[in-house]
């Protein structure tokens, strides 16, 4: 029977239930029923595990399914408002993290450096010219008993108009939280941005610590970001509205599946009002049958004859017949932005009739036509004004003057907005406008038939000159982009802190950047180590290389050499490190281990003492060169100074990054306690950020060499998951094999097939450069003598000695750790022992205890299945006396019968490890119950 996580975890402290109650502040019989799956406890209790274990609550599988009901217990207790503890991850409660004062001020100073954010959070202010629509709003009210109010429609239909004049009713609009939505919108960590932010506007201090996370790192599990988000929502004892306009900007899958996610588990005070063209791609159907969804469409949007009458009269105070109010709703089906449209040609035209004879077609047809005609009807000054400003997302007098090079717009502007010519006020004071979306695609149509490529890039030009002096980098850039200003953009996307780009916004750095001329982006050797980076992260590496090597010519174009040391320009220096540090970087993941030591330890002479986070990430660099060198003891040592360095600059997320590395090569040193002891070091938000599933997945190894299969196989599933979720694939294939080698230890075969083969895919697709495929072949071997493949086991070996490319010093080792297993399996024993001897003296030399005991393990079978007992229990007795220390179990048990044959008579002929023997042989009794193959 699967023992439960939290009971794995408690018994492997030596903790009892008791104590454990004690801790959380519960009775036993909470803890019995918690253990045995019979209830979940609920989020207070469950937080204070995840604390108390220093576990989230996937790993203790505390976590309510996504699609079941769960059955809670009650009572809870009095629960405070919890800042962003995390709970997935959890440390001891005196490490929790909170938000200070000082820092939740620093941080709402931060919501306040981009100029323009908050036009895309408020409440759009209503036109002077809007009539009272009772109908809607009735629709709109009754929708607040639902999870979702779906607003549907075409363009021009009211969607946006109809949700804020319903706001308005309210006395206090201020409890909806707005977000209008564009295309740029689809990044997943900018969308929940500006809805955390709109929220926080809304109910301040309920979303403050989400919000610096999303600003500080880079979410790579969004269900488990969206469970701090739903956690915030319970903390608010008043009802939230979330407004999200114009949703069918977004078209990125991965903020499609959150905001199901979301739905699905949105607490009851809690309501969301999406406006979009397109339904969104969510579980409408089932909202529908649960009675969630308040669905509201063209049909109602349409405006009436008695709505449209009104309009005429009391907003444009146009008199028109009955018969010619009916034809008007009759042609253009009561779609708003027509009429309105209609309204404004009618106001020039004394010929109503000539003008109805010429709307005819679909709304695309009469839309086109009245928004020429509109267009055509005003004055030369506001024709011009109109398409010089169309390139602006966001609009002030201030900045339509800059771009047209002339003053008077605030006066347009307030011409505009009488005349409700598409113009939609952004704050309550009328500073900022934008155009409505159909009037704006409209005008920069005709701004492109009508203008030059060199009058529009002068538009950009001053656009971009005008941003850049109010202090809004990414609109700055974009026009210097259109301007084709390349240096401006240069120099821009230069000044933006390359961390806090990279947190949250690293796709759009790299279009930036590959926006440039390359050889301006040369002249800039910042931006190529930037762009060499981002390369590199998604596994261009050739490509990374060659910017690596153009940064070279620019840096050591303005370098002297002095005693084989290159001395770089005044100021150029730390700059200098950062290139060879990267240098380092790309040499690891070619698999060039010697090199990668060489330039990590070059590259730590440009660093001053101060740099610690540039240090730590050189050092992290350099710990792995070591490891690929088969050199674990010196990267042991350079992997715990990376930690306290990065300790020291208060680097959480590479502190992270550099724990994973650290349990491996512990590991392999033969200390998987002193490695396991190291969680404790982890951040209480660590599941939030970048590589954290990095300690997890050698965590798994753990659990899983220690016999805890059903943990180990879940929290290896969980990291891979993330592991893809966090775009650093690069590594997932070395982790797809520590998945299936704990798949394999439960008797899964087929589930290890299934992970072999997204492993292979993956290494395959990447074209791995650091070639740590090789675990993957290592496991496929395994599994290959455990179905009793012998012949693909030994074409592999046979591919494997004839091979050409030589492999990296630590995947020769787990190479031919695999190569003496198909020998043994095919009854070459005498080459079988060779190759071990061969192998157990490398192993010594370098202090890998965890692979000398796995060697002697083999060297007993062999020697047995040679008939040679009396040195099969030598060397037996050797790896029982070394493993018993730290607990080691898999390694016996994974081999099978003939081992534990072997144990019994280890056991008879040397007393002196009779207790190791019997716990050992206790564990093949339990497996030999299971589908382990090897039984």
């Amino acid at each position: 029977m699967r023992r439960h996580p939290l009971r794995v975890e408690r018994e492997l402290r030596g903790w009892s239930q008791a104590r454990v109650a004690e801790d959380v502040g519960t009775s036993t019989r909470s803890i019995v029923r918690w253990e045995q799956g019979e209830v979940l406890p609920q989020p207070y209790y469950r937080e204070r595990l995840c604390a108390l274990f220093g576990k989230n609550a996937l790993e203790l599988s505390l976590q309510p399914p996504l699609e079941e009901s769960v059955l809670f217990e009650e009572p809870l207790p009095v629960q405070p408002r919890a800042f962003l503890s995390d709970t997935m991850v959890a440390s001891s409660p005196s490490n929790e993290k909170t938000l200070l004062p000082e820092q939740a001020q620093a941080l709402t100073a931060s919501l306040e450096q981009d100029p323009l954010l908050s036009t895309k959070l408020l409440v759009p202010m209503l036109t002077h010219g809007l009539i009272t629509r009772p109908r809607l709003t009735d629709l709109l009210m009754a929708g607040m008993k639902c999870a979702l109010t779906l607003i549907s429609a075409p363009a021009g239909s009211g969607k946006t108009t109809a949700i804020a004049e319903w706001l308005r009713t309210f006395s206090s609009p201020g409890f909806a939280a707005w977000v209008s939505l564009d295309e740029e919108d689809n990044d997943p960590q900018r969308f929940w941005l500006y809805v955390l932010i709109a929220i926080e506007s809304s109910r301040p201090g309920l979303c403050l610590p989400l919000i610096h996370a999303l600003r500080t790192q880079r979410i790579s599990s969004w269900p488990a970001f969206l469970k701090h988000v739903l956690n915030a929502f319970l903390q608010s004892e008043q009802s939230l509205f979330l407004v999200l306009d114009d949703y069918h900007a977004v078209t990125n899958p991965v903020i499609h599946q959150a905001m199901t996610y979301l739905l699905e588990h949105l607490p009851r005070r809690v309501h969301l009002i999406v406006a979009t063209r397109s339904d969104p791609p969510w579980p409408l159907s089932r909202l529908r049958l649960q009675g969630q969804i308040q669905e509201i469409h063209m049909d109602q949007l349409s405006g009436t004859s008695e709505e449209v009458a009104t309009f005429f009269d009391q907003v444009m105070q146009i008199e028109l017949a009955p018969a010619i109010i009916e034809e008007i709703t009759r042609r253009t089906e009561g779609w708003m932005a027509g009429i309105q449209l209609l309204a404004l040609s009618l106001r020039e035209s004394i010929d109503v009739p000539g003008i109805l004879e010429l709307v005819q077609g679909n709304q695309r047809t009469i839309f086109d036509y009245l928004m020429e005609e509109v267009i055509i009807c005003q004055s030369p000054q506001v024709q011009e004004f109109l398409l010089d400003t169309s390139i602006l997302g966001s609009l002030n007098a201030s900045a339509c003057d800059a771009v047209r090079g002339k003053q008077g717009s605030q006066a347009i502007l307030e011409f505009l907005d009488r005349a409700n010519l598409f113009v939609v006020p952004l704050d309550k004071q009328r500073h900022w406008y934008r155009y409505h979306h159909l009037f704006a695609q409209a005008l920069r149509s005709r701004l492109e038939r009508m203008y030059d490529r060199d009058r529009m890039r002068a538009l950009h030009q001053r656009a971009s000159i005008w941003f850049a002096q109010f202090g809004s980098p990414h609109e700055t850039i974009a026009h210097a982009l259109c301007a084709q200003e390349w240096e401006l953009a240069a120099k821009e996307i230069e000044r933006i802190p390359f961390e806090q780009v990279w947190s949250s916004q690293h796709i759009q750095l790299q279009q930036w950047l590959e926006s440039l001329p390359a050889d301006l982006l040369r002249q800039y050797p910042c931006l190529c180590l930037r762009y060499a980076f981002l390369l590199l992260w998604h596994a261009r590496l050739s490509e990374c290389e060659y910017w690596l090597a153009e940064t070279e010519k620019t840096l050591m174009a303005h370098t002297t050499e002095v005693d084989g040391l290159c001395i770089p320009a005044q100021g150029q220096q730390k700059l200098f490190g950062k290139y060879l540090s990267l240098r380092t970087l790309a040499a690891v993941m070619r698999g060039k281990g010697e090199k990668a030591v060489a330039l990590g330890l070059q590259a730590e002479q440009y660093f001053e003492p101060p740099d610690c986070s540039l240090r730590a990430h050189t050092a992290f660099y350099l710990g792995q060169a070591h490891y690929l060198c088969d050199q674990p003891v010196q990267g042991v040592q350079v992997l715990q100074e990376a930690m306290q360095l990065a300790d020291t600059a208060g680097n959480q997320a590479l502190k992270n990054m550099i724990l994973g590395h650290l349990m491996l090569q512990l590991s392999l040193l033969g200390q998987p306690r002193e490695a396991w002891s190291l969680r404790a070091c982890k951040s209480n938000i660590q599941e939030l950020r970048l590589f954290a599933s990095a300690s997890c997945i050698y965590e798994a190894a753990l659990l899983r060499e220690w016999n805890e299969l059903e943990a180990a196989a879940s929290l290896a599933e969980q990291a891979v998951e993330r592991g893809r979720a966090s775009e650093k694939l690069i590594l997932l294939p070395h982790w797809y094999a520590i998945y299936a080698r704990c798949l394999f230890s439960k008797g899964d075969l087929i589930g290890m097939e299934q992970a072999l083969q997204s492993g292979e895919q993956l290494n395959e697709t990447l074209h791995n450069p650091r070639r740590l495929g090789f675990s993957i072949t290592v496991e496929r071997v395994r599994l290959w003598l455990a179905r009793g493949d012998l012949e693909a086991a030994k074409r592999w070996l046979q591919r494997y000695h004839d091979q050409e490319e030589e492999p990296t010093a630590i995947a020769r080792v787990s190479l031919d750790i695999a190569s003496i297993r198909v020998l043994i399996a095919d009854a070459q024993y005498t080459r079988a022992l060779e190759k071990i001897e061969q192998a157990l003296q490398q192993a010594r030399a370098a202090q890998r205890k965890a692979h000398i005991i796995e060697l002697l393990v083999l060297q007993a079978l062999a020697y047995q299945a040679a008939n040679q007992e009396q040195a099969g229990c030598t060397s037996l007795a050797e790896a029982v006396e070394l493993a018993q220390a730290q607990g080691y179990k898999r390694v016996f048990v994974d081999e099978g019968q003939p081992l534990a044959g072997l144990l019994l008579k280890l056991k008879q002929r040397q007393p002196e490890h009779q207790t190791s023997i019997e716990a050992l042989l206790e564990t093949f009794s339990a497996t030999r119950d299971c589908t382990n193959p090897s039984y």
